[in-house]
């Protein structure tokens, strides 16, 4: 299993409620791991109209303040040895980044 720990930061522009985040990991060799039946998909990122394909993605419950979240995600196969990144969606916009390494 994956996890993926983040902090929403707090938006008094945007309603409080259940908010979809949408995870795509980028293996080192720079393709997105997806598994259509573990919940893998296609987004559209509305900065530039483009197609996103993402590895998971879930819900939390915002309540317009910083809110500490994780998503979780079944992977079917280990993954490659190297430097991974995450962008994280939300809305269809980009809304975070990060990196991890597989020794």
């Amino acid at each position: 299993m994956l996890r993926v720990c983040f902090l929403t930061e707090t938006n008094m522009v945007t309603p409080a409620g259940q908010k979809k985040f949408f995870i795509r990991i980028i293996n080192p060799q720079g393709e997105t791991v997806a598994v259509d039946d573990q919940g893998s998909g296609v987004l559209t990122n509305k900065l530039d109209n483009t197609q996103v394909r993402y590895t998971t993605s879930g819900e939390i419950t915002y309540k317009n303040e910083d809110t500490n979240a994780c998503i979780d995600w079944t992977l079917p196969n280990a993954l490659v040895k190297g430097e991974h990144k995450i962008e994280m969606y939300n809305n269809g916009f980009l809304v975070g980044k990060g990196q991890f390494k597989l020794k």
